[in-house]
Formats: C-alpha cells, structure tokens, sequence
C-alpha cells in the first residue's frame, strides 16, 4: 500500500511539473510575441519619424539667415544715408527685391518646417500609443477604447507611410462609407493598418508596373461591426501562401522577418475581430480585410 501511494505521489507531482513547464513555456511565448510585436510597430513608426527629423534638418540648413545678418549690416553701414543709398546706390537698388525674395522663402521654409514637425509629432504620439498598449497588455489590462473616426485612422496610417508610397509612386485611393465614430482601441488598430499599408507598399514597389495603386476602404459589416480592406494592385500573393502569411516567421521577401501579418492578426484577435487575405494569384494584387466590432478593445489574453 506505502509503495502504491509513493507512486501515485510520484506522478501527481511529475504531472504537477509538466503543467509549471507548460505554463512558463507559454508565458515565455506570450512575451516574446508582445517583444516581436511591439520593435516591428515601433520600427515603422521610426523609420518615419527618421524621414521627417532628416527634412527639417535640411530645411533648417536651407534657410537664409546669414543673408538677413548680412543685409542689417549693409543698412547699419549707410544709416546716416539710407535714402540716398536705397534709390542712387547700384547695391541699394537690389534691397527691395532682395527682401521680397527673402520673406517668400522663409514663409516657403516656415510652412514646411511646420507640416514635417507636425508629422514629426502625430509620429511620436503614435509611438506613445504602442508603448502604453504593450505596458496595458503586459499588464493584463484592457485597452482604452475611445470614440474614434475610421476615416481618420485610415489616414493617419496613409501619412504615417506616405514617405514609403510617394518613393514608390503609387497612387492612393480612399473610398470610405459614411459610418459615425465608432468605439474602439485606436492605437491598436492603427498599428494594423500601418502594417497593412506598408505591407501594400512594399507588394507595389517589388512590381514593374506604372499604374501602381493602393486602394483604402471603410464600410459597415453587419449590424455590430466594421470593415477596413487595404488593396493593392501588385505582385499577389500564391494560393498555397494565403493560409502561410500570418505565421510567424514566414515571408515571400528576400529582406523580410515575417512578423508584420503575424502580429497583426494577433492584434485583430484580440480585439474580438479578424484579419483576412484574398489574391488570385501571382501578378493580380491582393486584398486585406480587417473585420472588428463596432466597439472592440484588447480581450483577456
């Protein structure tokens, strides 16, 4: 009976480890796909925020201050003259037009240091977003679901990637029903979209063709939920591929890590929604839909 008893302690307790294995096996799994998810996101995000930190250092170099210091010592030199030297003087003469000139390049130069920080700042809003989703996530809490236009995500995405489509010549349409705001956990699925368009992107600049476009469309699913479709008119995608695409690891490019479909349709999973493909074939593009509930944030995990 002791012998008996010993074995069946034995085993309890073997069963009892296997379980512990099992668990932190799946833990550790767990925070490798929020460590994968979060430096894929927050990569191109960076490589954005790279573009726009790189135009206003160029804009800045570009703007003609050293021409305003010279021209308020030239006037400095003939103040006690300054009429005589603006009408008679041969250098005199070319003030006008000088500084006519000079405002409208640094109005040009104002105008478009403005628009890359504002870029610059909606970016770093955005990483913000992804730090704090991942710290909720690790923290088994619920994402902040807010109120949010789909039509405005769509193009926050559409700018967070512009600098990847405008490279690449690719021309963007939006067709977008009209759907109020909908209740959702905005950073989460706008970092889907910015890896659906990138992924779009990347599809259209691998093709040789000139009529290269990108097609964003927002509609009502149902009674409960939405639909947002990224196509693309690209390289398509292999009918034995469609299933292999959201597995992580797997890519079809000589340069890709096979983590962006992955965590994506993770993500839409826990959002209570899905992430579908559909392509023809090689040469004939490919379409992503996002399906989500109209109110959707992070399920526990």
């Amino acid at each position: 009976m002791a012998r008996e008893v010993g074995s069946e302690q034995l085993a309890r307790e073997a069963e009892e480890r296997a379980r512990r294995q099992a668990l932190d096996e799946s833990r550790a799994s767990g925070q490798s796909d929020a460590a994968i998810s979060i430096l894929h996101n927050v990569g191109n995000v960076l490589t954005s925020v790279n573009v726009s930190a790189n135009l206003i250092q160029s804009k800045l170099r570009a703007l003609k201050v050293e021409s305003v210091s010279k021209l308020a010592e030239l006037v400095t030199q003939h103040r006690d003259d300054l009429a005589e030297f603006l009408t008679q003087d041969a250098r005199g003469e070319k003030v006008a037009a000088f500084l006519r000139e000079l405002s409208q390049h640094l109005l040009a130069q104002k105008a478009g240091l403005a628009e890359e920080v504002d870029s610059l700042l909606k970016n770093l809003g955005h990483l913000k977003g992804i730090v704090s989703a991942q710290q909720r996530y690790a923290s088994r809490l619920c994402g902040v679901v807010e109120q949010t236009s789909l039509q405005q995500l769509v193009e926050h995405a559409l700018a967070i990637t512009g600098d990847l489509l405008a490279a690449n010549a690719i021309d963007v349409v939006q067709r977008h029903q009209e759907i109020p705001p909908v209740a959702l956990d905005r950073n989460r699925v706008l970092e889907i979209l910015v890896n659906l368009v990138t992924n779009a992107g990347k599809a259209l600049a691998e093709c040789d063709r000139p009529d290269r476009t990108l097609t964003v469309a927002t509609e009502r699913n149902g009674d409960q939920g939405v639909r947002i479709s990224i196509s693309d008119n690209g390289v398509g995608i292999r009918t034995e591929n469609l299933t292999r695409i959201f597995q992580q690891g797997f890519t079809t490019r000589h340069d890709g890590h096979g983590l962006g479909l992955h965590t994506s349709a993770n993500a839409a999973k826990r959002l209570g929604g899905q992430l579908s493909c559909h392509s023809d074939g090689p040469g004939t593009g490919a379409t992503f839909h996002l399906d989500l509930p109209a109110r959707c944030g992070d399920r526990a995990p």
